[in-house]
């Protein structure tokens, strides 16, 4: 149904899409004529890149379990969903992650780093 001063008219799909692509486009649209950057528009972290692989971080932190949950705590940000998300390489990757993506990265450097998850209680 289309409107006509006060009286509806039925017509095609593909009338009304003519009717549609016709009209003409408003003078005041915003067209930019400077791409913005992620950071200029905000959305990036002031956290630091990591490094590609968990072993590397995990040898760059001198295997100490202290500078590991250190690292994880300071540089790697929260993303408030539950579950597993992205993993242990997600989450360094993208410096970010929900609690479980931040859990299975400590738990993996610890892997790396003592050959043993012994000391560390994965019931949540």
């Amino acid at each position: 149904m289309f409107e006509i001063g006060n009286k509806l008219v039925e017509i095609s799909p593909k009338a009304g899409r003519q009717i549609i692509e016709s009209r003409p486009a408003p003078a005041n649209i915003y067209r930019p004529t400077k791409t913005i950057s992620p950071r200029e528009a905000g959305q990036s972290s002031d956290v630091v890149p990591g490094p590609a692989s968990i072993a590397e971080l995990a040898r760059a932190l001198m295997n100490d379990v202290d500078n590991i949950f250190e690292w994880v705590y300071n540089n790697v940000d929260f993303l408030p969903t539950y579950g597993l998300q992205k993993g242990a390489l997600g989450g360094l990757v993208d410096n970010a992650g929900s609690n479980f993506d931040q859990c299975e990265l400590l738990v993996q450097q610890f892997r790396f780093s003592t050959n043993s998850t012994a000391g560390c209680n994965s019931s949540m």
